[in-house]
C-alpha cells in the first residue's frame, strides 16, 4: 500500500486544525484580490484601451488568478525541509522509503 494517501490525510489534518486561521486567510486573500483587481482595472480603464496588452477583463482575471495561486503554490510555506537539510536530519529521511519532498 502506498504511504502517500496517509501523508495527504495527515497534511489535511495539519492545516484543518486551525479553521479560523484558514478562514481568516481566505478572507484576507479575497480582500487583497478585490483591491488588486480594482487597481488594475482602474488603471487599464483610465489609460484607454489596454495596458501592456491587457483589457479590463484580462486585468481582473490576472489579479484574481495570481491571488488564487498564493495558497496552493505556498508562497508563505513552512520551511521544514530546508531546516532538515541545514541540520543534517535529511540524511535520516533519505534512508526512509518515502520521498522527503513529497512528505514535507
Amino acid at each position: 500500500m502506498s504511504p502517500y494517501p496517509a501523508l495527504v490525510a495527515a497534511g489535511f489534518r495539519r492545516w484543518s486544525t486551525y479553521r479560523a486561521a484558514t478562514a481568516a486567510g481566505a478572507l484576507t486573500n479575497s480582500v487583497f484580490g478585490a483591491i488588486k483587481a480594482a487597481v488594475l482595472v482602474g488603471t487599464v480603464t483610465s489609460a484607454g484601451a489596454s495596458v501592456a496588452g491587457y483589457d479590463p477583463a484580462q486585468a481582473a482575471t490576472f489579479a484574481w488568478t495570481t491571488q488564487a495561486f498564493l495558497a496552493p503554490v505556498s508562497v508563505f510555506a513552512d520551511d521544514e525541509l530546508a531546516r532538515r537539510v541545514r541540520t543534517g536530519d535529511i540524511a535520516v529521511d533519505l534512508a526512509r522509503p518515502v520521498d522527503p519532498q513529497l512528505a514535507a
